[in-house]
């Protein structure tokens, strides 16, 4: 896998930007991050720095791949549902 790596894509409507590179002090460990203009299942702020190892990523088929399916499995938390839920919904406050 050539790094550093960026992906941009759409995740249940959201635009989804990433970048991916090595770590300077780990061969095994690569550097994400993640931003949203919105709240993802994976950070409250639309930011996210995530360090994971190598081959995770690579046995999901790459970054894009690792990230949908990161953001997949969280968006089934309650936490997230009800959240996506009241998004849906417009508020006076």
């Amino acid at each position: 896998m050539d790094l550093p790596v960026t992906a941009a894509f759409d995740w249940n409507g959201l635009p989804v930007t990433a970048t991916m590179q090595l770590c300077w002090h780990s061969l095994d460990l690569v550097h994400v991050e993640v931003r949203c203009p919105e709240r993802l299942p994976v950070t409250e702020t639309g930011y996210r720095s995530h360090y994971t190892h190598v081959d995770t990523v690579k046995e999901l088929d790459g970054l894009e791949a690792y990230l949908t399916y990161w953001l997949d499995q969280l968006a089934n938390t309650k936490e997230w549902q009800r959240y996506w839920e009241d998004r849906k919904q417009l508020s006076l406050f």
